[in-house]
């Protein structure tokens, strides 16, 4: 299976093909949106890895929709014949042989013609999209082969000489942040790296339990139209990115966070991605946002990549986003007093009024970014589902009154 090529001729109307493509390009995210509850981060990181062709980890434990979400993507992604691209899943444990995900060797050829020829038929070399659950616990062996692949997207055909795999993203798992620095060169052929966690919000939670649709959609995406959104990737221009990007560096610098050459040098085709969906030919510093999901490469650096972003972007993006983790951490605080059984009501108009205040922060933010939209639904439902405890806490009260 050749590696698919991108068409280059001309056409007439092309720029109004490739603004269509990206109008569902933004539909389909809509739709994963709605069907994966509260994994904004992951669907975004995965459809730019897929325009910019760079690699995704998803971290975080068991149960947490990692596997389906690659699935459904991976199934909505239709060829000219409305066919699913070749996908390829492996759960990979430390027995797992380079083999497994390259081809076995052919026998018949072995014994004919004394070559070794791997069978791909079905094998990582063939496939599009590929998926590897737990993909740190592989040996050496697996893990060495794995390199060529996401890095050159070549494997060795048998013979010692390596061939061109069509592969044009590989998402990763695993249930954990990793500490051994064997993996650390696998590791930087991640370009994304995205926690995943439990739901948390009430209401998601409900429609975890009693909606069937979760986990499903019907929203399809061509991979013409992923195409077309690289071609206009492509030439996006990046220059208005110098300063905000030398900033960037130096204060990472500052705080000691070390972030290789080949993660820097892989950089501009993502800011790319995320400026041409965003409908931009020229990239603006709102578009570093996408970065918080790239510079960062322990947990203990994720947070301080993320203020450093939200400090030097300074966009509307970066805003909602600060407000986001704030009002998080104010959710979070009502889920645990709520479970503590605390009814003082003072403490409660702290977290009613905090909450609120953050709302009406986001309420001020750019109406008519997607992303930001996302953010602010969320952070109204938040806001509903406290305001709904304060009143059953405040009715709870009148009622054991009257009972005196």
């Amino acid at each position: 299976m050749e590696p698919l090529a991108i068409a280059t001729t001309s056409q007439p109307n092309k720029g109004e093909d490739i603004d269509k493509a990206i109008q569902r390009y933004n539909g389909f995210q809509d739709a994963l949106n709605d069907a994966f509850l509260e994994m904004e981060d992951e669907v975004r990181a995965i459809l730019i890895g897929l325009i910019s062709k760079h690699n995704v980890w998803l971290i975080g434990p068991p149960g947490t929709s990692k596997s389906l979400l690659v699935e459904v993507i991976s199934q909505a992604m239709l060829d000219e014949k409305d066919l699913p691209m070749g996908f390829f899943q492996y759960l990979i444990n430390r027995y797992t042989t380079p083999d497994e995900l390259l081809g076995h060797f052919s026998l018949k050829k072995l014994k004919e013609d004394d070559l070794q020829v791997r069978r791909v038929a079905g094998k990582l070399p063939e496939a599009i999209f590929a998926f590897l659950d737990e993909w740190e616990k592989g040996n050496s062996g697996t893990q060495n082969s794995l390199l060529t692949m996401m890095n050159e997207r070549k494997y060795d055909v048998g013979d010692g000489t390596r061939k061109k795999a069509p592969l044009e993203i590989v998402v990763g798992a695993s249930n954990g942040y990793l500490k051994s620095p064997e993996l650390a060169a696998l590791c930087d052929r991640w370009m994304f790296r995205v926690e995943t966690g439990y739901i948390v919000q009430d209401k998601n939670w409900d429609r975890l339990l009693f909606d069937k649709d979760i986990g499903k959609t019907t929203s399809t995406i061509k991979w013409s139209d992923i195409l077309l959104i690289r071609e206009r990737a492509d030439n996006v221009d990046l220059s208005g990115l110098r300063q905000v990007l030398h900033d960037i560096r130096q204060e990472l610098s500052e705080r000691r966070i070390v972030v290789s050459d080949r993660r820097w040098r892989n950089i501009p085709p993502i800011l790319r991605a995320e400026a041409a969906v965003n409908g931009r030919t020229k990239a603006i510093d709102s578009d570093c946002g996408i970065l918080r999901h790239v510079l960062w490469s322990t947990q203990e650096q994720k947070n301080v990549v993320s203020q450093i972003i939200n400090k030097l972007c300074n966009s509307e993006m970066n805003k909602a986003t600060e407000v986001k983790a704030l009002a998080d951490g104010i959710y979070q605080q009502h889920i645990e007093m709520k479970s503590s059984g605390v009814t003082d009501l003072n403490e409660w108009k702290k977290i009613k009024g905090g909450i609120e205040d953050l709302y009406d922060d986001s309420q001020r933010l750019d109406a008519t970014d997607k992303q930001i939209i996302v953010i602010t639904d969320r952070i109204k439902t938040q806001v509903e589902e406290i305001k709904d405890h304060f009143r059953f806490l405040v009715y709870g009260k009148k009622r054991n009154g009257l009972r005196r």
